[in-house]
């Protein structure tokens, strides 16, 4: 195998490092656009109506985001502790369980998250 000889190795280095740049920049913004892409999606329970609250509402096992995140620290605030995960923003079972103890229901309906939280 034949080694390869460098005549320029600053030049070599200087346009290597440039070309690095550029791919870490091209990357940041082809990712940054799908990451904004996807958190302009919200769930949808099937019916489109451009009413928030009715496309995540109720909140139950799975759902994920802000209104968790509100419902967690109100939870906590209630004396739930969530000692596993802790305010996460994932309505999993260990929120499930405080949603229970709380509310008396598996899930939290707009009305009860207004009523109990106030709007986000």
């Amino acid at each position: 195998m034949k080694k390869i000889q460098i005549k320029n190795k600053k030049a070599f280095w200087i346009t290597t490092s440039v070309a690095a740049v550029a791919l870490i920049v091209v990357l940041y913004f082809v990712f940054r656009k799908k990451a904004d892409t996807e958190s302009e999606e919200t769930p949808n329970t099937g019916t489109d109506t451009g009413n928030e609250q009715e496309n995540i509402f109720p909140l139950k096992n799975g759902a994920t985001g802000i209104y968790v995140v509100k419902l967690q620290q109100y939870l906590q605030s209630q004396g739930e502790a969530l000692p596993q995960f802790g305010i996460d923003g994932v309505f999993g079972p260990e929120t499930e369980a405080a949603v229970r103890n709380v509310f008396g229901a598996n899930s939290v309906s707009w009305a009860q998250f207004v009523s109990k939280i106030g709007n986000v």
